[in-house]
């Protein structure tokens, strides 16, 4: 990914000195780093990484096997005296302050599973996804890489074409860096839309 012959490609239509080239190179892996631990941790419709979940399943998921039963083991984790071993000394018991620490992380695991299933609940009204939401963050992420290292190409949709998209210089080099990070190849017209609005 982003190897050398790509770089190459692509700077035909750059036309960086090799210094500059290697400098946008490097900063593109940081960013298709970034981009690639997104995808290897989110649900979602591209090839790599979790299968797509929709957000409702993801918030009633976490509500049956998370939270409900968070507030079982904080409330039974209380109750000390059904913790009591005696006569018996077991290499595996536990102390109060033991049982208490268990207490906080569990604690700590509800509250942030209630703050992912309101979240997701959010975006549902909204009527948002996590797919149209990372695609227009890595655009984001390719564009502000882009402005950087080759700031004589400017920011547009390029021209309308038919059965092509809007074909244009900034437009090109846009879809291929995001195809050869993301391994799907998107005409982007949404994200180039609103990267071009965010850019006036």
């Amino acid at each position: 990914m982003l190897d050398d012959i790509f770089m190459a490609r692509i700077n035909k239509v750059t036309g960086l000195d090799p210094g500059k080239l290697t400098a946008f190179q490097a900063d593109l892996v940081l960013a298709a780093e970034h981009i690639t631990a997104i995808i290897d941790e989110t649900p979602s419709s591209f090839k790599r990484g979790p299968k797509d979940i929709p957000l409702s399943k993801r918030s009633d998921w976490l509500r049956r096997n998370v939270i409900g039963p968070a507030d079982k083991l904080i409330n039974a984790l209380d109750h000390d005296a059904h913790f009591a071993s005696y006569p018996e000394v077991h290499a595996s018991a536990l102390t109060k302050e033991e049982r208490f620490a268990i207490k906080q992380n569990v604690e700590r695991l509800r509250v942030f599973a209630s703050d992912l299933s309101m979240d997701f609940e959010g975006r549902i009204f909204e009527n948002a996804s996590h797919n149209t939401e990372m695609r227009i963050e890595f655009c984001d992420m390719i564009t502000d890489v882009l402005k950087k290292h080759a700031p004589h190409i400017p920011v547009s949709r390029g021209t309308y074409e038919q059965g092509q998209g809007n074909v244009g210089v900034f437009a090109g080099l846009l879809r291929d860096i995001y195809a050869e990070i993301t391994g799907e190849t998107s005409q982007l017209e949404q994200q180039l839309k609103q990267i071009v609005i965010m850019s006036r």
